[in-house]
This record gives C-alpha cells, sequence and structure tokens, in this order.
C-alpha cells in the first residue's frame, strides 16, 4: 500500500504523466458505469477539467492536482461536487440576474451561475490568496465577463481581522478557510497546528450593495466555516429588501442552525435541507449529520416571480 501511494503521488506531481492517467482511468470507469472512491481519492487530476452543463455550455477549470473541488468535477461531471446542492444552485442561478458567492473558493459557483445565465451579474468574494489565484485562472479559462471577484472576506462588522485555514499539504490549496478562531480550535483541528495565515479585509454585503447601487439580489450562496450568521446579519437590508433565495452551509456544531433561524424567521424564509434523496421542506433550521447545505426562500420572492 505504501508502495501504491508513493506511486500515486510521483503521477500527481507529473503533468505528463497524470493528464493520460487520469483521462485513461476516467473512461475505463465510465464504460464500467462506476468510479471506485479508491480513484477519486488517490488519482487525483491534474491539468485541464471540463463538463458538459444541462444548457450544453461547458464549466472549464484548471488544477495542478492541489485543488479537491476541481478533482470531483473531472471524475464526477459538473455536479458531482456537492450533488445534492449544486443542481439546486445551477437552476437558481439560471433565473438570477444578480448572484452573490460568498466563500467562493477557486470560483466553481460563480461560474456555474455565469454559465447558467450568460446575462446576469455574479459577485464572488474570497480572500486567501492561492484560492484567489486560481479563481482568475479559471475565469480566464472560461471566457467569462459576467463575474468579478472581490478580494475580501464578509461578516457583519467592516474592517480588518485574522483569517484562518486549513493546511492541507496534499491538495495545496487549502480546503477550508474562514474567520472563525473557534471553528479552527475544534478537535478536528486540534493537532494540525492552524494559526492565523494572513488579514482579510472584512465587508458587509448591505455596504456592498449601497456602494455599487445594485438595485436587487436574487441569490447568495454563503460557505463561510460557522460565520453564515454574520454573513446574514451584514445584509439585513438586503433581506428584507429583496428576500434573496440562500443557499447557507449549516455546520453540526457552534449551534449556527439556531442563530441562522432567529435571522430569517421574521422574514418568512421557508426551509429545505439539501440531501441526496432531493429537496426535503423542514419547519426549522437544523443542523443535520450528513447533509450540511441548506436552500431558504421566501414566498414573498415567489409571488412576486409569478
Amino acid at each position: 500500500m505504501d508502495i501504491f501511494k508513493r506511486t500515486m503521488r510521483r503521477v500527481r506531481a507529473t503533468s505528463v504523466l497524470n493528464r493520460p492517467l487520469t483521462s485513461s482511468v476516467k473512461a475505463v470507469c465510465q464504460l464500467s458505469g462506476r468510479t471506485p472512491d479508491w480513484v477519486v481519492s488517490h488519482l487525483v487530476r491534474s491539468g485541464p477539467v471540463h463538463s458538459t452543463l444541462p444548457n450544453g455550455k461547458i464549466i472549464k477549470l484548471w488544477t495542478h492536482g492541489d485543488d479537491w473541488i476541481s478533482n470531483e468535477v473531472f471524475w464526477k461531471e459538473w455536479d458531482g461536487y456537492e450533488p445534492e446542492t449544486s443542481p439546486v444552485f445551477y437552476e437558481l442561478a439560471a433565473k438570477s440576474r444578480v448572484v452573490f458567492d460568498v466563500g467562493a473558493h477557486v470560483g466553481y459557483y460563480s461560474i456555474l451561475a455565469s454559465l447558467a445565465n450568460p446575462a446576469s451579474r455574479v459577485y464572488a468574494f474570497e480572500p486567501l490568496p492561492s484560492a484567489i489565484r486560481r479563481f482568475r485562472e479559471n475565469l480566464i479559462e472560461n471566457k467569462i465577463d459576467n463575474v468579478e471577484l472581490i478580494e475580501c472576506a464578509v461578516g457583519a462588522s467592516p474592517g480588518e481581522a485574522p483569517f484562518y485555514c486549513h493546511p492541507d499539504t496534499r491538495r495545496g490549496i487549502p480546503s477550508s478557510s474562514g474567520l472563525s478562531n473557534v471553528f479552527f480550535e475544534l478537535p478536528y483541528y486540534v493537532n494540525d497546528g492552524v494559526r492565523p495565515r494572513m488579514t482579510a479585509q472584512v465587508i458587509r454585503l448591505d455596504d456592498f450593495v449601497k456602494e455599487r447601487q445594485i438595485a436587487r439580489v436574487d441569490l447568495v450562496k454563503i460557505d463561510t466555516e460557522t460565520t453564515e450568521p454574520d454573513v446574514l446579519r451584514g445584509m439585513s437590508a438586503i433581506l428584507k429588501r429583496d428576500r434573496p433565495d440562500l443557499i447557507f452551509e449549516v455546520l453540526p456544531w457552534l449551534n449556527t442552525d439556531e442563530r441562522i433561524g432567529e435571522i430569517l424567521c421574521p422574514l418568512d424564509y421557508r426551509y429545505y435541507l439539501l440531501t441526496d434523496n432531493g429537496v426535503q421542506e423542514r419547519s426549522y433550521i437544523r443542523s443535520d449529520p450528513l447533509h450540511w447545505n441548506y436552500f431558504a426562500r421566501s414566498p414573498k420572492r415567489a409571488l412576486r416571480e409569478d
């Protein structure tokens, strides 16, 4: 097994070997109708990643074997990353004029929104330098001009704050990052030596919308490692004015479910847990050990669309 792991690491590090090998293995998997989990985990793609969307457009990502999202898309196609969430987001984005992607990482959801509706305007918020660099590479790959990358974190109060990340030496670009030092002190991270990697500029979405004179926000996706309630508090005026559709992560700790519910309940939002078995309505927001993303919609928004 050690020899196998060392071989896989060498292949991942050598794009000349990686591209033909991963492409060949993927073709075999497609013929068999099954892609084993060990292939996805150990044979990480390095190079271009292409997948055809339902509208016929092709999403293009680039990876150096250091980006888990692109690897998932390569092996499982465009909806293979967060398969319970990405198709729902795609359908919502196709009908949205203005989309906010908060915690955009390497740009997967932002680019998905752009290609779902080329007439839309997508604003992506991401402060992590390594993710920003890859995001910009992906924008170039897709040749799109309706996505704007804002190199800031988003929260309840503007200013500067320590920004933390989970180092991942196997994949290069940290898979988790955010403003919550408590999140990165949980037992899962204690032995990884996580420390603040940088100081990030933090903005409020209400201030951003006012400054840019954005008339209406239709869809907001939030993935900020337990600071989702802070993001929502910083967009209270947007929530009251626009009732945008929301997709947000609810991790099973730190009581973010209760805090999010306190913010959205007065606005009459309805909640839907995104699961492997489809979209399931919930009377209130509660964390789930297996499924972490919720979709929330206001009946008032539905009436306006009708």
